[in-house]
């Protein structure tokens, strides 16, 4: 079953660290605009029940920086 991976910057909807996620099976990384989700965004993506909200920590970080952190996980849990 397909996931989409949420990197969520907004504390109350992300509590699982990336470290922490199974990539096993096919997974999709969400990473977000500039200035981060806003709630109606927010809200709707924690609606979805193939969405996995995640946490890359507590620095915010550039997209480009987090799809290479996002993409660095998963390929280590693969090997």
């Amino acid at each position: 079953q397909q996931r989409l991976i949420w990197c969520c910057e907004i504390e109350s909807h992300s509590r699982c660290p990336l470290r922490e996620i199974d990539f096993c099976g096919d997974c999709t990384f969400l990473i977000g605009p500039e200035g981060g989700f806003d709630e109606k965004e927010a809200a709707f993506l924690s609606g979805q029940s193939f969405v996995q909200p995640v946490s890359l920590g507590p620095n915010l970080l550039r997209a480009e920086t987090a799809a290479l952190l996002c993409l660095s996980y998963a390929r280590s849990q693969r090997n």
